[in-house]
């Protein structure tokens, strides 16, 4: 290679580096004053801080870092390490796309009441729970389609729940009113997961505990329990979600309820129904464990 060309190729790298934090700084900044804006929005409502806003350029997810949320009162504060923004578009004030993560919520058990000391007695000493939300909204068919939400702690489990509702009026106009409009709101389907992490065998273990067991025998008991239950019930569902119940707390895993109803049902429809074998058949309800 050349002395020229390597002035020169010397060059190119200079300039793409150069184009690349210059493009990701101007990115920033109009990332900085849109989360600016928005916050400025809720200012009535709740105190929001935040330290540093940054985008990734390759895949122009936005960062917001260090956030702090608080009352106007300032009694409780919460912490979140960091807000990924991957999608927001909308045509009004309600996003009809929406793709956002919240990593590291520190939880501070000080501040959940009774809900405190339980956790305590079970070895939590400290929480950091994340949450991801994924939805599209389409306003001419009035449908909500939620590819994912999911919130929990390493520490516990997290649920997860995908659903896709029909007639609902997400407009800003309507929202004052959604609660009035639920019964005509349509389900078209939804599934919802538990994946546990530790939560339930502590549980377990408090149980056998507190019964002056071992865990062994505990289950054991509970086992046989269960076996009773299974044996006098009668409807297949029954059957199945007890089943599935049972071998889940055998092996603390993740189970599944879903509903794939034949035809989307209002929920007006499934509050008036007071037969519940009628209610399983309507929905297709099904649980499973995996």
């Amino acid at each position: 290679m050349t002395k020229r060309s390597k002035v020169v190729l010397v060059g190119l790298v200079f300039l793409i580096t150069a184009g690349y934090f210059g493009l990701k700084a101007y990115a920033a900044h109009v990332a900085e004053k849109n989360v600016s804006q928005a916050a400025s929005r809720v200012s009535g409502f709740v105190d929001l801080d935040y330290q540093q806003v940054s985008v990734d350029l390759f895949g122009m997810d936005t960062h917001i870092k260090n956030v702090r949320i608080s009352g106007l009162d300032r009694r409780q504060t919460l912490k979140i390490d960091d807000i990924v923004i991957y999608r927001a578009a909308h045509q009004g004030k309600v996003p009809e796309s929406l793709h956002v993560r919240f990593n590291g919520i520190n939880v501070d058990l000080d501040q959940m009441g009774k809900n405190a000391a339980a956790l305590r007695q079970l070895g939590y000493s400290r929480l950091k729970a994340d949450t991801e939300l994924d939805y599209t909204y389409d306003p001419a068919q009035r449908t909500l389609e939620v590819t994912k939400f999911q919130t929990g702690a390493t520490e516990l489990g997290d649920g997860m729940m995908t659903c896709r509702i029909k007639n609902i009026d997400l407009s800003p106009a309507s929202l004052p009113f959604l609660f009035f409009t639920f019964p005509n709101i349509l389900v078209d389907r939804a599934e919802v997961t538990y994946t546990d992490h530790s939560f339930v065998r502590r549980l377990l273990e408090a149980a056998a505990q507190k019964n002056g067991q071992t865990y062994e025998g505990f289950s054991k008991d509970l086992n046989a329990d269960l076996d009773k239950e299974i044996a006098a019930a009668s409807d297949p569902f029954t059957i199945q979600v007890m089943n599935s119940i049972q071998a889940f707390l055998n092996n603390p895993t993740a189970i599944t309820f879903s509903v794939l109803p034949d035809k989307p049902v209002s929920i007006g429809k499934l509050q008036n129904m007071t037969d519940r074998d009628e209610l399983i058949k309507l929905l297709n309800a099904k649980a499973s464990v995996d």
